[in-house]
């Protein structure tokens, strides 16, 4: 019954990049639903690392974030404002992914780090 949870579980999971708020750009000030967030940068830089690379390290490693508690699940999925756009990479299936920061927008405190579908957007400036 457990390994049927883990699995389930993970497959879930696979598909996290694009089960957030999906858009083609981000940058400071977007907002953002997400599912699933880490607490700090080194752990969504794993995250990201494994996505890049395949599916099954991508999953496994989602696994062990949440049982060492670097990264949470958020259910409902909750509402959030890009701070920074920290990085981009392709993902395991090619697809250009950002790394972000993001915050409460209720108290603008650090909230965490998430990835999502999507490159990272350019300033306009004035």
């Amino acid at each position: 019954m457990k390994l049927l949870a883990v699995l389930t579980l993970a497959a879930c999971f696979t598909i996290l990049p694009s089960c957030v708020t999906a858009q083609e750009t981000w940058k400071k000030g977007d907002k953002v639903a997400a599912f699933f967030i880490c607490k700090e940068e080194e752990d969504i830089m794993d995250l990201a690392l494994a996505d890049s690379k395949g599916m099954q390290k991508f999953s496994e490693l989602i696994i062990e974030k949440q049982i060492t508690r670097g990264c949470i699940p958020l259910r409902p999925p909750a509402l959030f404002i890009v701070d920074d756009v920290i990085g981009n990479y392709k993902d395991y299936k090619g697809k250009e992914t950002s790394i972000m920061k993001i915050v409460s927008p209720k108290n603008n405190l650090l909230t965490g780090y998430i990835v999502a579908e999507g490159i990272p957007g350019q300033d306009k400036g004035i």
